[in-house]
């Protein structure tokens, strides 16, 4: 990993000493399928008695859409984006507390301004190969569990993550599947008696984009 990061960033700076002018704007929209396992957290009191359950079942990515700039030298090229997108994330919740009242199924709602980073190869002046980071800024979530005693989320607001691309150019339009491994958990930032219990499987995503450039 040390190596691609490596790789990226020496070819980031090469593209960035180029003439800025030739940087092309437009839009871009996309779809995505997300990969994450369900996992299953149990939480317990003081006197390790088991009181809650907390199951992750399923996320939904909604369509992002946003901006997209576009460099290239015939050879390399780097691309970057500003999309917008909606996750939510379904948990399943079991209560051990005869007197507690839990809904037995909630949804976390995050809304993201996300800035993915492609730098690579073009082949043929046409089929792009990139790699390069992915930044997500929480502009908007909402949270789970909010009423329970000794529960609470302590989100940051910038998460993290890496991508592979394939993309193919068709004149002005840009095609883009790509791969995304995000670093944070799927809900990691949950704390439980002031102590860390989130859901640290980091989840996958695939998208297929559509862009149009000037």
């Amino acid at each position: 990993m040390m190596r691609i990061l490596t790789s990226f960033i020496l070819l980031f700076v090469f593209l960035s000493t180029q003439s800025l002018a030739q940087v092309r704007l437009g839009v871009k929209a996309s779809i995505t399928v997300p990969f994450s396992k369900n996992q299953l957290i149990q939480y317990d009191d003081f006197d390790d008695y088991l009181v809650y359950d907390v199951k992750v079942l399923q996320q939904n990515v909604s369509p992002e859409f946003g901006l997209i700039g576009f460099y290239s030298n015939k050879l390399l090229f780097l691309q970057g984006e500003a999309l917008y997108k909606k996750v939510e994330t379904d948990f399943e919740i079991t209560s051990y507390v005869l007197d507690d009242v839990v809904l037995p199924r909630e949804r976390k709602e995050t809304s993201y301004l996300s800035f993915p980073i492609n730098a690579g190869v073009i082949i043929n002046e046409t089929y792009k190969l990139g790699f390069g980071p992915v930044f997500s800024v929480i502009i908007d979530d909402t949270f789970i569990l909010e009423n329970v005693e000794n529960f609470e989320e302590r989100q940051s607001k910038i998460e993290k993550g890496f991508s592979f691309s394939f993309g193919v150019l068709v004149r002005r339009l840009h095609f883009d599947l790509r791969y995304e491994s995000r670093f944070d958990g799927v809900a990691e930032d949950f704390y439980f008696r002031d102590t860390r219990q989130g859901f640290r499987q980091r989840p996958g995503y695939l998208s297929f984009g559509v862009g149009l450039v000037l």
